[in-house]
């Protein structure tokens, strides 16, 4: 065996299979970290607050949140609350979804994510001014910073 870990086996080339060349299969075996059965679902509850028509917002809002003539600050605080929360539900309501809640990849760290977000910026500037010179940066990146 040439590498074996937790996650990956690989098991030395076999030359005799292809004696006179020098490219050979690599056999190898992933084990529990690839595999799919650790993803699991979750729920998420949201609101999808960019369909709300701020107009129809506004004005049910100006009619509906008036004061309520008392004087007790805690049943205009429950007014003010139960109002807010259903004209809400009205304009957007809860959205309740599962979705698949996959585990980061180990090698996906914070600087791989740093280095990558480099590389797009410069990618996006070359591509508005159309010259190499904006991408060389990225390619003599100091990965020590």
């Amino acid at each position: 065996k040439v590498i074996e870990s937790k996650s990956i086996v690989v098991n030395e080339p076999d030359s005799s299979i292809f004696p006179s060349c020098d490219h050979f299969p690599v056999n190898f075996q992933f084990g529990k970290c690839c595999s799919s059965t650790t993803d699991q679902k979750k729920t998420i509850v949201f609101r999808n607050l960019k369909s709300i028509c701020m107009e129809d917002f506004q004005s049910d809002i100006e009619s509906e949140l008036i004061t309520p003539d008392s004087t007790n600050f805690e049943a205009i605080i429950t007014f003010f609350n139960t109002k807010s929360a259903e004209i809400l539900d009205r304009h957007a309501p809860v959205i309740t979804k599962e979705i698949q809640d996959r585990t980061a990849a180990p090698w996906f760290d914070g600087e791989y994510k740093r280095l990558r977000s480099l590389r797009r910026k410069a990618e996006k500037t070359r591509r508005q001014t159309n010259s190499t010179a904006d991408i060389a940066p990225v390619l003599c990146v100091d990965t020590t910073a």
